[in-house]
Protein backbone atom coordinates (compact mmCIF):
# COMPACT_ATOMS: atom_id res chain seq x y z
CA UNK A 1 0.00 0.00 0.00
CA UNK A 2 1.29 3.47 -0.89
CA UNK A 3 -0.73 6.09 1.03
CA UNK A 4 0.52 9.33 2.59
CA UNK A 5 -1.39 11.60 4.99
CA UNK A 6 0.19 14.99 5.78
CA UNK A 7 -0.79 18.20 7.55
CA UNK A 8 1.46 21.20 7.09
CA UNK A 9 1.91 24.75 5.91
CA UNK A 10 2.44 25.76 2.30
CA UNK A 11 6.04 26.98 1.99
CA UNK A 12 6.09 28.66 -1.43
CA UNK A 13 3.88 30.95 -3.50
CA UNK A 14 1.48 28.82 -5.51
CA UNK A 15 1.79 28.94 -9.28
CA UNK A 16 -0.61 27.17 -11.63
CA UNK A 17 0.87 25.82 -14.86
CA UNK A 18 -0.67 24.04 -17.82
CA UNK A 19 0.82 21.11 -19.70
CA UNK A 20 0.94 20.94 -23.49
CA UNK A 21 -2.22 18.79 -23.31
CA UNK A 22 -4.08 21.46 -21.31
CA UNK A 23 -3.97 19.83 -17.87
CA UNK A 24 -3.45 22.11 -14.86
CA UNK A 25 -0.67 21.37 -12.38
CA UNK A 26 0.47 23.02 -9.17
CA UNK A 27 3.69 22.02 -7.40
CA UNK A 28 4.37 23.15 -3.84
CA UNK A 29 6.20 22.22 -0.65
CA UNK A 30 4.64 21.53 2.73
CA UNK A 31 6.46 22.25 5.98
CA UNK A 32 5.72 19.36 8.32
CA UNK A 33 6.77 19.79 11.96
CA UNK A 34 8.64 17.00 13.72
CA UNK A 35 8.48 16.59 17.49
CA UNK A 36 11.03 18.77 19.30
CA UNK A 37 14.46 17.19 19.73
CA UNK A 38 16.21 16.60 23.07
CA UNK A 39 17.37 20.25 23.12
CA UNK A 40 13.80 21.49 22.63
CA UNK A 41 14.47 22.63 19.06
CA UNK A 42 11.67 22.28 16.57
CA UNK A 43 12.60 20.82 13.19
CA UNK A 44 10.52 20.68 10.02
CA UNK A 45 10.61 18.52 6.93
CA UNK A 46 9.84 20.15 3.59
CA UNK A 47 7.89 17.75 1.40
CA UNK A 48 7.39 18.32 -2.32
CA UNK A 49 3.79 17.83 -3.46
CA UNK A 50 2.11 17.86 -6.85
CA UNK A 51 -1.61 18.27 -7.55
CA UNK A 52 -3.39 18.13 -10.92
CA UNK A 53 -6.46 19.42 -12.76
CA UNK A 54 -9.35 21.13 -10.94
CA UNK A 55 -7.81 20.53 -7.51
CA UNK A 56 -4.69 22.37 -8.71
CA UNK A 57 -6.73 25.33 -9.94
CA UNK A 58 -8.73 25.50 -6.70
CA UNK A 59 -5.61 25.28 -4.54
CA UNK A 60 -3.99 28.19 -6.39
CA UNK A 61 -7.22 30.22 -6.23
CA UNK A 62 -8.14 29.71 -2.57
CA UNK A 63 -4.87 29.09 -0.71
CA UNK A 64 -1.58 30.92 -0.20
CA UNK A 65 1.90 30.60 1.25
CA UNK A 66 1.73 29.96 5.00
CA UNK A 67 -1.74 28.39 5.03
CA UNK A 68 -2.35 25.09 6.83
CA UNK A 69 -3.69 22.27 4.64
CA UNK A 70 -3.95 18.50 4.73
CA UNK A 71 -3.12 16.26 1.79
CA UNK A 72 -3.72 12.60 1.06
CA UNK A 73 -1.83 10.98 -1.76
CA UNK A 74 0.91 8.57 -2.69
CA UNK A 75 4.68 8.77 -2.92
CA UNK A 76 6.06 8.75 -6.42
CA UNK A 77 9.67 8.73 -7.61
CA UNK A 78 10.90 9.72 -11.05
CA UNK A 79 14.36 8.82 -12.33
CA UNK A 80 16.12 11.12 -14.80
CA UNK A 81 19.53 12.27 -15.99
CA UNK A 82 20.67 15.83 -15.33
CA UNK A 83 22.55 18.00 -17.81
CA UNK A 84 25.87 16.44 -16.79
CA UNK A 85 24.51 12.94 -17.42
CA UNK A 86 24.26 12.01 -13.73
CA UNK A 87 21.36 9.81 -12.62
CA UNK A 88 18.96 11.65 -10.30
CA UNK A 89 15.75 10.87 -8.44
CA UNK A 90 12.85 13.18 -7.70
CA UNK A 91 10.45 12.00 -4.98
CA UNK A 92 7.18 13.79 -4.23
CA UNK A 93 3.63 13.25 -2.99
CA UNK A 94 1.12 12.94 -5.81
CA UNK A 95 -1.89 14.55 -4.11
CA UNK A 96 -5.25 12.81 -4.48
CA UNK A 97 -7.22 14.72 -1.81
CA UNK A 98 -6.84 18.21 -0.32
CA UNK A 99 -8.47 19.82 2.67
CA UNK A 100 -8.10 23.49 3.54
CA UNK A 101 -7.61 23.94 7.27
CA UNK A 102 -7.29 27.75 7.11
CA UNK A 103 -8.53 30.49 4.83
Amino acid sequence: MNKVFLIGRIVNDLELRCTSTGKSICEFRLAINRPANSKGEKIADFIKCMVWNKSAANLEKYQAKGNLISVVGRLQTENYQDREGKNRKNTYVLVEELEYLER
